[in-house]
């Protein structure tokens, strides 16, 4: 979350290392792990569309909304708790 913060003490983290694919990463992973997580509890289908839709869009917020201001929105939107 703090590209800034990371490079500044010397850590090499996913997205210092390979921006882009760790946005990719971001935008699959989301989605495809709401997807298992609603399998493994056995939600109702209906709800299973929904958590992996908003998934698929908190995805999608990260992959094409970049800079300070909209990752830390799109952070907001990763810990909506239903």
């Amino acid at each position: 979350a703090d590209v800034e913060g990371d490079t500044a003490s010397g850590r090499m983290t996913f997205p210092i290392y390979a921006p882009k694919f760790s946005r990719l990463c971001t935008h699959v992973a989301i989605p495809a792990w709401s997807g298992v997580l609603c399998c493994f509890w056995s939600v109702h289908w209906l709800f299973s569309f929904v958590l992996v839709s908003l998934g698929g869009y908190v995805g999608m917020r990260y992959f094409f909304h970049r800079g300070r201001e909209s990752d830390k929105l799109s952070y907001l939107w990763f810990n909506v708790r239903p």
